[in-house]
């Protein structure tokens, strides 16, 4: 994929990381170090369109609950793919996987 040059690597400012924030907005060592295990998906859908599309409905949780301390990941979209409320998720990301409200990390609070 690489050579074939299908990646595309987004510029994620370094000094503007989540990393920081999260850290400032959780007081749970668990939690904090579950969530800095992946940050690095909430870095690249802030750097392009916003979008996660994973079954990970735990760091989902924890993330929407940061949400309300750390304005950057209130307009992002987790959608977990086998879920009842995502009906056909399969054609929603044909059809470009528009951000929704409803699958945002604010919405799951």
């Amino acid at each position: 994929m690489e050579a074939r040059r299908r990646v595309y690597r987004p510029h994620i400012d370094s000094e503007n990381s989540l990393c920081s924030k999260i850290e400032q907005n959780t007081s749970d060592e668990h939690c904090l170090q579950e969530m800095l295990k992946d940050v690095h998906m909430l870095d690249a859908a802030i750097a392009t369109d916003k979008c996660i599309v994973s079954l990970d409905d735990r760091a989902r949780d924890l993330f929407a609950a940061a949400s309300n301390g750390i304005g950057e990941l209130r307009n992002v979209v987790w959608v977990n793919p086998i879920e009842e409320r995502v009906m056909e998720p399969i054609e929603w990301l044909l059809n470009g996987a528009e951000a929704e409200a409803v699958y945002s990390l604010q919405n799951f609070k």
